[in-house]
């Protein structure tokens, strides 16, 4: 059976940032409403939503009041994708995301991260796995950086596993 992945970036802009730091282009984005019921009353904020070429969709949105920005790096795969009798590796493979690379060997994701004002996260569900930052916004080129590394050049080896 094949199944297709799809890839979300979910990024709070904050005044320090720009769209081209992002690598999108202003004119190109679909702007929606969400809104939410909450006990208290309505939640409404503004999401822009991107397709780059290559088919990743970025969902952004802007919020100004601190200098701070968030990075969700959302996949549709979980616990759902797996096969009966073969179950565990969503979960497994949100572990091994942290595995490191040739260039940010294991630990030094982290280590980086905390060193640069960051705090990093990641959970996966039944039918998402997502990993997550937050950061200083003056930090987005190094944060964008490290992630595209792991997203292309993670070490995995049977030495992972030990």
């Amino acid at each position: 059976m094949s199944r297709s992945f799809y890839f979300y970036v979910l990024v709070s802009l904050s005044s320090a940032c720009s769209y081209s730091s992002l690598g999108l282009a202003e004119g190109s984005r679909e702007v929606t409403k969400t809104s939410d019921s909450l006990a208290s009353g309505v939640l409404n904020f503004k999401v822009e939503k991107y397709q780059l070429s290559n088919g990743l969709i970025v969902l952004l949105h802007e919020d100004h009041s601190v200098p701070l920005l968030s990075l969700h790096l959302w996949f549709r795969v979980g616990s759902i994708s797996e096969e009966n009798g073969f179950t565990g590796l969503a979960h497994l493979f949100e572990h091994l995301m942290f595995a490191g690379t040739p260039r940010f060997p294991k630990g030094e994701f982290d280590r980086i991260l905390q060193a640069n004002g960051a705090t990093n996260n990641a959970v996966t569900s039944f039918n998402y796995t997502n990993y997550y930052e937050s950061f200083p916004s003056n930090k987005l080129s190094l944060i964008l950086d490290i992630e595209s590394d792991r997203l292309r050049n993670l070490n995995i080896t049977t030495e992972t596993f030990k």
